[in-house]
C-alpha cells in the first residue's frame, strides 16, 4: 500500500510514522488479521480503512495507512486473545511477541497502547527459522526435547508500558470492535 519493500522498509516505516502531522486525519484498518471464526470465515473479506471523508480538512498521509494498519494488527491480536480467554476460562499471564514486523518500534508501541497484557518481544525475530533451529536440534539430539531447547535458545524482552492497557488504547479498541462487524456484510 505504501510502497515498502526488503530490510530498508522498517526503518522507512518508522520514518512514516514519527512524521504524522499532528492534524493528520486518523484512519482505522480491517486490512491484515481477522477475529478467528471457523465457521464464518472468509478469505475473501474485504478490507478496509476507513478515515474522515474530506480531504479538504486534513488528508490520511502513507505514514496514517501504516499507523492504522498496524493498530489493527494490535487490535485483531487483542480480540483473538480475549476468545482465547474466554474459552479457557482464566486471563492469559502474558504474551510474547515474535517476528520480523516486531522490528518496528511503532507496532510494538500499537501493541503497548492497545493489548491488556504483559507484553514480551523476541530478541530474534527470525521466529520461523529460530523454530526450525530449535526442531533441528532436538532431532541432533543436542536437547532432549523441545520445552528444553526452547528455554535454552529462545531470548526475549520485557516491552515496557504494555503492563496496563491505555485509556487511548482501550477507546480506539473499542470502535474497531464496534466497526469490525460491519465488513461482514459487504460483498466481497
Amino acid at each position: 500500500l505504501v510502497g515498502l519493500e526488503g530490510e530498508a522498509a522498517y526503518a522507512r516505516a518508522e520514518e512514516l510514522v514519527a512524521g504524522i502531522p499532528a492534524d493528520a486525519s486518523p484512519v482505522m484498518s480491517f486490512a491484515g488479521p481477522q477475529i478467528f471464526d471457523l465457521a464464518g470465515f472468509d478469505p475473501n473479506r474485504p478490507s478496509a480503512f476507513l478515515f474522515a471523508a474530506n480531504p479538504q480538512v486534513s488528508r490520511p498521509t502513507p505514514g496514517s495507512f501504516l499507523r492504522g494498519f498496524l493498530s489493527g494488527v494490535a487490535c485483531a491480536t487483542r480480540a483473538n486473545l480475549e476468545q482465547v480467554e474466554s474459552l479457557r476460562g482464566t486471563p492469559i499471564d502474558s504474551l510474547t511477541l515474535t517476528g520480523g514486523m516486531t522490528r518496528m518500534p511503532s507496532l510494538l508501541r500499537e501493541f503497548a497502547r492497545t493489548s491488556a497484557h504483559p507484553l514480551r518481544v523476541s530478541e530474534e525475530p527470525h521466529a520461523t527459522a529460530l523454530g526450525v533451529a530449535i526442531l533441528a536440534s532436538v532431532g541432533a539430539g543436542i536437547h532432549p526435547d523441545l520445552p528444553t531447547a526452547a528455554r535454552a535458545m529462545v531470548r526475549h524482552r520485557d516491552l515496557e508500558g504494555s503492563e496496563e492497557v491505555s485509556d487511548e488504547g482501550d477507546a480506539e479498541y473499542a470502535r474497531w470492535r464496534r466497526r469490525y462487524p460491519a465488513l461482514a456484510g459487504l460483498p466481497s
